[in-house]
């Protein structure tokens, strides 16, 4: 090491415990020798100071500098070789003195205006302050004010240290309020598993508030608001706009599923309503209620859309619950008739006559060995879907069974208990076969006295007399125990299909499992089945996956679509008929958006039950017929006209109790000013 590198000598020694360094030095590298002095003014003016000895000035140029000169000082004792002040600057030890000075004075300053300006204050000087709330938080926060959001605010000193150290948890205070469709924090509000391919693809897999919504920007703030950019910042799909390089519309959208309920737009408008004298005359607002429109038109009800064509076929569709098969000699002899007689006590002569006739020339067929003889059974019917599962019959005719055989005895051994205690025998059976508890509403309305009449009626080999009552309901035909509906929505009617929906029977049994398939393809016939239901209403599978069609013995969870669903597509697209029905006139020009598919075969997707298997009625709305008027220079078409960012947004209790406490504590005040005007 050189230890003699800074000797007097050999370098202009730049003094840094002084305040100042030579302005030549921060400028070129090349200080003066005689440096700023402690005031920060230039000491190189001059480059020495003469020194008067005997009478004579001689030069005191450091040898640093090229020693004495041979000019020498002039005769008035100045240096002869004078220049320029230069502009010394303060030195690194001076600016880091400044600078730990005021970081030393700003918590004073701060802490002096914590105890001096009211937190409330919108004082521009307010330094505890961000400015004013929007107009919707202001509302909800005036009670508790800014610990409302931001809880270290009284929670004194410690919590202040600790919150400068610790990032904000916005979001959970957001949430206290607010309400979504899933996971608060994930983006769109997406469950675990779109969050999963969010993440594939580079994005966040969690969000916060603050990235989008800024609040304390005035009352009149609009914070919902999120620009193209904001949405870009993560979406990896970039498009510069709307009408240019945004993804494509695919082929069938918005058309995804299939509808509830199976109406053929194309037969309608091209065969039937033509045809119809009551038919709608007003096109697509005949059945559409435009004035609910929103991202959706909503159909009317059956009775206003539906009935004038259609209302009485459902009557056409009697449910048969029970009916007397065809009996044998030897059938109708083993009947429990003294049982019978007991449960019906005396019968009407015709009856009486009837009953001795059937049992004198059934027990001389069997007797004679003879299959059929000179008896003359009362009914020619045959059992049922139903009837069979009830019964545990193995085909539709026990004519030819011996009466001890399972599947007739079981019908032999019914009758007497039919005559006997009605409705209660025919509840067992079927709480036996369909599920405990189901008789009471599958047999609501049906009166025990007309199953008596009617068994009492059959096991004489006789015929019921009755009639369907007015308007639907309960009757017995002859010998068949019937039910007709009575009309669109019938709650019998309704029971029934759902009960034919379960997959197994009650008691587990292969036999009955067949049974219930047989009973479940009759109920939901879409041409034939229980009250022309299924000719409009869709049988789904609720757990179908794919787009391949599927059979109704294949459906895992099977469910009737008793409702018209609002199908409103994604739920982060939205589509604002209204303002367009209003621009252009209800009804005035839906087909230049929904345009009918001739070719599709829509009605053969309800055929099956996977509700993703679907021909859509409309083609495909393509991007095209949007950019007609959302573009550069014409309609807004940034990301929020059409897409919504939260998933079901909504409210918690908690807000409307803060807003009806601040409307009491709000009237209490107005009250005691006006109170307080009157006494002045």
């Amino acid at each position: 090491m050189d230890t003699e590198r800074f000797h007097h000598t050999r370098s202009a020694y730049e003094r840094p415990t002084l305040p100042y360094r030579c302005g030549r030095a921060a400028l070129w590298g090349k200080p003066c020798g005689r440096g700023p002095g402690a005031d920060g003014s230039c000491g190189g003016t001059a480059e020495c100071t003469p020194f008067l000895k005997d009478g004579r000035w001689s030069c005191r140029r450091p040898a640093s500098m090229g020693g004495s000169c041979a000019e020498g000082p002039l005769p008035d004792g100045s240096c002869a070789h004078r220049q320029l002040p230069c502009r010394p600057r303060p030195t690194l030890r001076k600016l880091r003195g400044r600078i730990a000075f005021f970081a030393a004075l700003l918590p004073l300053i701060l802490i002096a205006a914590t105890f001096t300006l009211d937190g409330d204050s919108d004082s521009v000087l307010n330094p505890l302050t961000h400015g004013p709330l929007s107009g919707a938080h202001a509302r909800f926060t005036d009670q508790q004010g800014c610990p409302s959001c931001h809880r270290a605010h009284e929670a004194g000193p410690a919590a202040w240290l600790a919150a400068a150290f610790t990032p904000a948890d916005m979001t959970g205070q957001c949430i206290a309020c607010h309400t979504f469709g899933g996971p608060e924090r994930a983006p769109h509000n997406f469950p675990p598993g779109l969050v999963t391919d969010v993440t594939a693809h580079g994005g966040p897999a969690e969000t916060s508030c603050i990235m989008c919504h800024q609040e304390h920007r005035g009352i009149n703030a609009r914070i919902t608001g999120v620009s193209d950019s904001q949405c870009q910042t993560c979406h990896a799909a970039k498009f510069s706009a709307f009408g240019k390089d945004h993804p494509s519309f695919k082929p069938s959208y918005p058309y995804e599923t299939r509808t509830a309920i199976s109406f053929d737009h194309v037969s309608h408008f091209a065969q039937h309503f033509p045809q119809s004298p009551q038919a709608p005359k007003d096109g697509c607002i005949a059945c559409h209620q435009v004035d609910k429109a929103t991202n959706v038109v909503p159909v009317g009800g059956f009775e206003t859309t539906c009935a004038a064509c259609h209302g009485d076929q459902i009557a056409k569709k009697d449910l048969v619950v029970f009916a007397l098969p065809e009996l044998s000699p030897a059938q109708f002899v083993a009947i429990d008739h003294k049982a019978t007689a007991e449960a019906c006590g005396a019968l009407d002569p015709d009856t009486a006559s009837a009953l001795a006739d059937g049992l004198k020339t059934a027990q001389a067929a069997v007797k004679a060995n003879d299959p059929q003889g000179d008896f003359v059974p009362i009914s020619d019917q045959k059992l049922g879907p139903l009837q069979q599962l009830l019964l545990g019959a193995e085909g539709s005719e026990i004519v030819d069974l011996d009466p001890k055989d399972p599947g007739s005895q079981q019908l032999l051994d019914a009758l007497p208990k039919l005559a006997k205690d009605g409705t209660a025998s025919l509840g067992e059976l079927i709480d036996a076969k369909l599920g405990e508890g189901r008789s009471i509403r599958l047999l609501a309305g049906l009166s025990p006295e007309l199953v008596r009449r009617a068994a009492c009626a059959w096991t004489a080999n006789t015929e019921y007399a009755g009639k369907p009552p007015p308007g639907g309901g309960w009757y017995v035909d002859g010998v068949t125990l019937k039910y007709k509906p009575t009309g669109h929505a019938d709650t019998i009617v309704k029971a029934w299909l759902e009960a034919s929906l379960a997959p197994e029977p009650a008691q587990p049994d292969p036999g009955d499992t067949s049974r219930l398939a047989d009973l479940r393809h009759a109920f939901l016939d879409r041409k034939d089945g229980l009250g022309s239901c299924l000719s409009c209403h869709a049988l789904s599978d609720g757990k179908a996956a794919g787009s391949d069609p599927e059979t109704i013995d294949k459906a895992a969870a099977l469910r009737i679509e008793w409702h018209h669903r609002l199908d409103t597509g994604s739920r982060y697209v939205r589509f604002a008929h209204r303002r367009h029905i209003s621009l252009l006139g209800p009804g005035t020009d839906c087909q230049k958006c929904h345009v009918p598919n001739n070719e599709a075969d829509y009605i053969g997707a309800f055929a099956q039950v996977n509700p993703n298997a679907f021909a859509s009625n409309f083609r495909g709305i393509r991007q095209e017929q949007c950019t007609d008027c959302h573009g550069s220079g014409q309609v807004r078409d940034d990301c929020s006209t059409c897409h919504n960012y939260h998933r079901e947004p909504g409210f918690k209790k908690l807000m409307i109790e803060q807003q009806q406490q601040a409307r009491s504590d709000q009237g209490t005040t107005d009250q005691a000013t006006q109170e307080q005007a009157k006494q002045e």
